[in-house]
């Protein structure tokens, strides 16, 4: 029987169109073939075979999303059967959110939204020219979804792309990771910088690549002014592109200025930005300006009503525009300035951040599905989850789990990328998403020493994410510019530099008093998790020297971490979970045998470990009776 059947009442899959049963019956086919393919990769063994059942189960939950989605698009009425284009990038869809979002249903949801959001109508084409890369596509608008940029806004932005800028595969693919990456560099909402690309992109009448510098440009004077984008267009925009536009705009601005500042032909062959600019500039300088500022309140009254007419804003937005916001400007010291300065830094750190290579959409989607377990989940669910991705992604590749490891370097990277900046609080090194992100496109350029520096830079991270003394070593190596500089060479050697220095006695006490015995048996408790111990082992490292943690640091410590092992670890600490103190389960005597216990009382900490006759003196009266 096949197993659409066994799911599904005969009278439910006899009421369905052939080309809907034609779809059902290829999907039964591949899932036979993913079947047979990930038997033959595996071992035998108990634990092997229950890995089976379970990776069986995956394959009949996607199996069983994919049977929801034909239903709907079938409804819809798209033409499926089982060498329909959309079919195959439906599969993919569902087995790539599965893989990257542990969740099949997103698949199927992305392919739908994006179905009924495209505003040409015209999804089915799209899919049959892309094929399963639609799936891509489609696990691409998902991921972006759950960081803020809506399956709406992907889609305005595709069709765009294709049918307003007639883009390559490519640059259609591409463009809704472009914007989602510029709008974190900068931080901005996704969302909102994507609405303000779509109304400057359909305003002016460039080549796409100055479409996209203006945009740049407006989007950050826009956000160091508050005035809205769309705003800003209305004034500068299309009204001043003609003759007669620019002929009043000149005008009317030298009337108010008191004098000529502007042509006709000046504003007409300015830019949009140049125009803002230039205006807001000279009305800066002006009498109308100065009268505004001055301390007579009908003068300034008169002065912003006579601007506002001008520049077709309201006052608030007229004050908006015209308040200082420059770097080092009269206003520097007021919160908008203060703020003004921050946007200017990111944006110009950002520059070019639009129009960089996102890499493959694979690499984009694993980039953005590690964002979110990090901004999500917890850091047991995290590990959890990149145990599931690993399995599954040996699953769907036809060369089994030697693939997985060839490809799991790339992810690695991926995954550090994530990890280290949010677990390195306390490391004052720059940010790991710049030069990382350059690593993998090194990966992909197949650049020498690219392969050699992310193996060493991934040891150099393990040693400084347990080690606060390395802070230093590694920040003056000056690792991190040589790699932004795309100098994998001297990079490289660096590296060598520091990981030799690292591990020498001059560097690192071979004698480190800074973590106690109890702090040390504590971290014993995460030896099958090394990256939460190195993140507690600095921690302990960074308090005071010597310094013996009470119960209640412990506690704290462990606070974030997942409860099972917290019980575990005061447990074998001597404490219980609601904070009282008790002798572990060792023996002991006072007959002058060894006594080899640990005690943690719940007002101090306690060690009592291989004492002769007596205990320490700072044993707490009532610990033991």
């Amino acid at each position: 029987m096949s197993w659409w059947k066994k799911y599904m009442s005969k009278a439910d899959f006899d009421g369905l169109s052939p080309g809907a049963k034609k779809g059902f019956e290829g999907m039964n086919k591949d899932l036979k073939e993913n079947r047979f393919r990930e038997e033959s990769n595996l071992n035998v063994g108990d634990q092997v075979l229950a890995t089976t059942a379970d990776r069986a189960s995956v394959l009949l939950k996607q199996f069983e999303e994919a049977q929801k989605a034909l239903r709907d698009l079938a409804g819809q009425g798209y033409g499926l059967d089982e060498n329909a284009p959309i079919v195959a990038g439906l599969n993919k869809a569902i087995s790539l959110t599965d893989t990257f979002l542990q969740n099949a249903k997103y698949g199927r949801e992305a392919m739908e939204r994006l179905a009924n959001s495209t505003p040409t109508n015209q999804f089915q084409t799209l899919s049959s020219v892309l094929s399963d890369s639609t799936g891509e596509l489609a696990t691409n608008a998902a991921t972006l979804n759950q960081l803020g940029l809506s399956y709406s806004q992907f889609s305005k932005n595709v069709d765009m792309m294709i049918y307003s800028f007639n883009q390559s595969e490519s640059g259609v693919k591409s463009i809704n990771q472009q914007l989602f990456n510029f709008a974190k560099e900068v931080k901005q909402l996704p969302s909102v910088v994507s609405s303000n690309f779509q109304l400057v992109a359909q305003s002016l009448g460039y080549a796409f690549p100055q479409i996209q510098n203006e945009f740049v440009k407006i989007q950050k004077l826009s956000a160091q002014t508050g005035v809205s984008v769309q705003k800003l267009m209305g004034t500068f925009g299309q009204q001043t592109d003609t003759i007669a536009g620019a002929s009043s705009f000149a005008a009317s601005m030298n009337s108010l200025l008191g004098k000529n500042v502007f042509s006709a032909t000046q504003v007409l062959m300015m830019d949009e930005s140049e125009r803002m600019t230039a205006t807001r500039d000279e009305l800066r300088k002006s009498q109308v300006y100065k009268d505004y500022m001055s301390d007579d309140p009908k003068l300034k009254k008169f002065a912003l009503r006579a601007m506002s007419s001008r520049l077709q804003m309201s006052p608030d937005e007229t004050r908006r525009f015209l308040d200082e916001t420059r770097p080092g400007g009269e206003a520097a010291g007021s919160l908008k300035g203060q703020m003004a300065k921050n946007i200017d830094d990111n944006f110009n750190e950002s520059a070019g951040a639009l129009t960089r290579s996102i890499g493959t959409l694979t690499q984009a989607i694993a980039g953005n599905a590690n964002l979110i377990d990090f901004r999500r989940r917890t850091a047991a669910n995290r590990d959890l989850a990149q145990m599931r991705r690993g399995t599954l992604m040996s699953l769907t590749d036809p060369r089994g789990n030697f693939a997985l490891g060839q490809d799991m370097r790339t992810e690695n990277i991926n995954q550090f990328v994530a990890q280290y900046g949010t677990q390195l609080k306390d490391f004052s090194g720059k940010s790991t998403q710049e030069y990382a992100t350059a690593i993998l496109n090194a990966y992909q350029d197949g650049r020498q020493y690219s392969n050699a520096v992310a193996q060493k830079l991934d040891q150099a991270y393990r040693m400084v994410s347990a080690e606060p003394l390395l802070d230093g070593p590694f920040n003056n190596m000056g690792i991190v510019k040589k790699i932004e500089d795309g100098d994998f060479e001297a990079a490289n050697t660096a590296l060598d530099d520091f990981l030799k220095n690292a591990r020498s006695e001059s560097t690192i006490p071979k004698q480190d008093d800074r973590i106690s015995k109890i702090e040390a048996n504590v971290l014993k408790q995460f030896k099958d998790k090394p990256e939460q111990m190195r993140v507690m082992m600095r921690k302990y490292r960074l308090n005071k020297k010597g310094q013996e943690p009470d119960a209640d640091k412990i506690k704290n410590a462990l606070k974030e971490e997942d409860a099972t092992l917290r019980k575990k670890a005061l447990e074998e600490a001597g404490v219980d979970t609601l904070g009282s103190v008790r002798p572990p389960g060792a023996d002991f005597g006072l007959d002058g045998r060894a006594v080899n216990l640990t005690i943690v009382a719940s007002n101090g900490a306690v060690l009592v470990d291989g004492l002769t006759g007596r205990f320490a003196e700072r044993l707490m009266d009532g610990v033991v009776s």
